[in-house]
């Protein structure tokens, strides 16, 4: 599993691409503090360690195919 927090340049970077991926997550991603990436998936975790969201591996696939497809059509 690979723990990344705001320290680490790809935190950021990471943050910004699942929110592109699932606009859903801008709702909580001011208050991640830690995202663990893992090949299940990504948890983002606040300052407390509190699991803020959860997606799995099968789940951001889907939702980057989806935007694919929208932007090859």
């Amino acid at each position: 599993m690979k723990t990344l927090t705001p320290d680490d340049a790809d935190f950021a970077v990471t943050l910004r691409q699942v929110c592109e991926i699932m606009p859903k997550i801008r709702f909580i991603a001011r208050g991640v503090h830690t995202i663990q990436q893992s090949p299940k998936g990504i948890r983002f975790l606040d300052a407390n360690g509190e699991q803020l969201a959860a997606l799995t591996a099968k789940t951001i696939k889907e939702e980057q195919e989806a935007l694919n497809a929208t932007f090859r059509n």
